[in-house]
């Protein structure tokens, strides 16, 4: 049997569901047959949300909850649910202090996790959205897989302090709230009736269906996409041949579902990853002719996904489909 079967009655808690990857998420869930309580920080957040899922209002609701750290944040919105997806991340802040973006990402897990072990008592399993910032070290060049990870983050964020690099913040956030994550499930797993899954995608790509109206609202991925595939004569030769482990959203959303419904998926950390490419070759497939067309494929570092492809059966989208779904999609939103 699966961990959480397909079905009306099955009720599926995301936080993050506004987001980039939140919203394919709550999409897939949907078109799988799930039912889903979407959790978002304001109340501004609802409109676009219902509108684009309004053939589907039967199966889809929203709870507004403006601080997901606060504990018992989650104590009404995990009751009755049977799973939990947690993909929320903090909010960006130009504070220099990396504990401005770790402890809120900890303790926002923190939070779920307690209330989920309080009155969570329907839920079968957990998902929780890392990243491969988890895992991939700055200084390690070879072939990455779930057993790693990126300490070399921590260790920059004690020596360097408020100098720390903004993605080195990040990394360490994502690393401690999974360490948290796992340390809760494994303490409490002899008296609890659910597992957990955590889920580590790399750079993210792929048409967005969220809230973008301009440039300046995409996430930070899309603009990072549209900045240097669009504006390639901005990009330095070596600046194109930097190599970049990627995933399609639209994959990320179906590794969710997938997780949900394999058994043997429960107690797993799976990295979720499409392939590695420079970043010259989505230049060629989006602005031919543009960037360095000669750039050189060199890849010193990338991501085993074997792991994904045997517990969830995951077939990605290839490189062409990516590119060309997220340019079609740029155009309808008007951004080119």
């Amino acid at each position: 049997m699966p961990a959480i079967p397909p079905s009306t009655n099955s009720k599926i808690l995301v936080t993050g569901a506004n987001g980039y990857v939140g919203m394919w998420i709550v999409r897939t869930l949907l078109e799988g047959g799930y039912s889903v309580l979407a959790v978002v920080r304001t109340e501004q957040k609802i409109a676009y949300m219902k509108q684009y899922f309004e053939h589907q209002r039967e199966r889809f609701k929203i709870a507004v909850l403006d601080d997901m750290i606060k504990p018992g944040a989650f104590d009404e919105a995990v009751k009755g649910v049977n799973g939990v997806i947690h993909t929320a991340s903090p909010r960006p802040s130009e504070d220099p202090d990396p504990d401005a973006m770790i402890v809120p990402s900890v303790g926002m897990t923190h939070s779920l996790l307690q209330s989920v072990l309080a009155y969570g008592t329907n839920v079968k399993r957990v998902i929780y959205t890392s990243s491969s910032a988890a895992i991939i070290s700055g200084s390690v060049w070879r072939e990455m897989n779930e057993n790693d990870w990126n300490d070399e983050a921590l260790v920059t964020v004690k020596t360097e302090g408020l100098n720390t690099p903004r993605l080195t913040k990040y990394s360490a956030s994502k690393v401690l709230a999974e360490r948290a994550t796992w340390d809760i499930y494994k303490k409490h797993k002899s008296s609890i009736s659910w597992d957990l899954v955590t889920l580590c995608p790399p750079t993210v790509f792929g048409p967005p269906i969220q809230d973008v109206n301009s440039i300046s609202t995409l996430n930070g991925s899309l603009r990072l996409f549209y900045f240097t595939v669009l504006s390639p004569t901005s990009q330095s030769k070596e600046q194109v041949e930097t190599s970049t482990s990627w995933v399609d959203v639209r994959d990320v959303g179906e590794a969710h579902l997938r997780a949900l419904k394999q058994e043997n998926a429960g107690g797993e950390r799976i990295i979720i990853s499409a392939d590695v490419s420079i970043w010259q070759e989505w230049i060629n497939l989006c602005s031919p002719g543009s960037g360095f067309p000669g750039a050189q494929r060199v890849i010193k570092r990338w991501l085993n996904n074997s792991k994904g492809k045997s517990i969830l059966g995951m077939e990605y989208q290839t490189m062409s489909q990516t590119a060309g779904d997220t340019m079609a999609e740029f155009k309808a939103k008007g951004l080119i």
